[in-house]
């Protein structure tokens, strides 16, 4: 079959059942190939609204967000949602176009180096050129857009490969590692939590799913902590309740965030603990929080980066919560 087909068939393998995209020439054979496959092509007006929309979709689904353009200024349009995703976590997985191989390396017609481009936004940048890697590169970008911090990955399609014939072999799903629970961190914090009068939870986006709502609701309630949610993770914590602390986004009135700062025990569940929820790296302050800083996230590249951390704890943050 054509590499195309191929790859709409592993698309629909690794679970993709919308795609949001502008057609543009450099990629038509997988459009094609799409209309004979279950998977929905959203056609947009403007690159970045269609990555906005994929952003949207994978966080309203939980799944990776997909987004196919164009070359040159098709894919520096999208960048904007390859940013938005790399910043809230985000995966994505965004599919370009790019010239054919005889041409590539020339200067061509709207050529751009993808994986220089995008490198410092996106965890991954595959080009690919041998038709035989396909399947397998779609199967590890929907893995690694998953893995560890949730985020952006690209995919670079040569025009010519993707009519290239092959052999119907399509990669199955990659599950995706999960890291556990460590109890002794959980009684280490717990130890920490007896102590402390004015505790304080904040908590981000890794909670944003069903579980992780339930298991933070109920964490407050047993244990009566107040709760202050990250920017625009509004959405997560029930604000009617009166363990509702407010919302760490911009302008925050200056009386909200000093009293906020008068915790004697800070829970960061579910956040990297980046500059817009600290309010600038004061809440906590860094480098050396002004309370004990329990930081519970599923990577541990964040832990520990801008703050010392009294409790560094690698966990899912829905099941650290329950």
């Amino acid at each position: 079959m054509r590499a195309a087909d191929l790859m709409a068939k592993s698309l629909s393998q690794q679970g993709a059942d919308r795609i949001f995209c502008v057609p543009g020439e450099s990629y038509l054979s997988l459009l094609d190939a799409l209309h004979d496959t279950e998977i929905s092509v959203v056609a947009c007006r403007h690159e970045g609204g269609a990555g906005f929309m994929a952003v949207a979709d994978a966080k309203l689904t939980g799944k990776p967000g997909v987004v196919a353009v164009s070359r040159g200024p098709g894919a520096t349009n999208a960048s904007i949602g390859v940013h938005l995703a790399q910043q809230d976590a985000i995966p994505l997985v965004l599919i370009i176009g790019q010239v054919s191989r005889e041409e590539r390396g020339r200067g061509a017609f709207q050529e751009v180096d993808y994986e220089q481009f995008f490198g410092g936004m996106a965890k991954k940048v595959w080009e690919v050129e041998r038709s035989e890697q396909l399947s397998e590169v779609v199967a590890r970008a929907f893995h690694d857009s998953q893995s560890g911090t949730p985020g952006p990955v690209v995919i670079v399609l040569q025009e010519d490969m993707l009519a290239d014939d092959l052999p119907e072999e399509i990669w199955p799903k990659m599950p995706v590692a999960r890291p556990g629970v460590d109890l002794e961190a959980v009684e280490q914090a717990a130890a920490l939590l007896a102590k402390a009068k004015r505790p304080l939870i904040m908590a981000g986006g890794g909670l944003d799913s069903d579980a992780g709502r339930a298991a933070l609701e109920e964490l407050a309630k047993k244990h009566n902590i107040p709760v202050a949610l990250t920017f625009r993770h509004q959405e997560i914590f029930d604000n009617s309740l009166p363990h509702f602390a407010g919302h760490l986004g911009f302008k925050i009135p200056k009386p909200h965030v000093e009293l906020l700062k008068k915790h004697d025990l800070l829970l960061a569940i579910g956040t990297r603990l980046s500059d817009t929820p600290t309010q600038g790296y004061q809440l906590p302050t860094a480098p050396e929080p002004q309370a004990p800083l329990i930081h519970v996230y599923q990577d541990a590249s964040p832990i520990g980066r801008v703050f010392r951390t009294e409790l560094p704890v690698v966990s899912d943050p829905s099941a650290f919560c329950y």
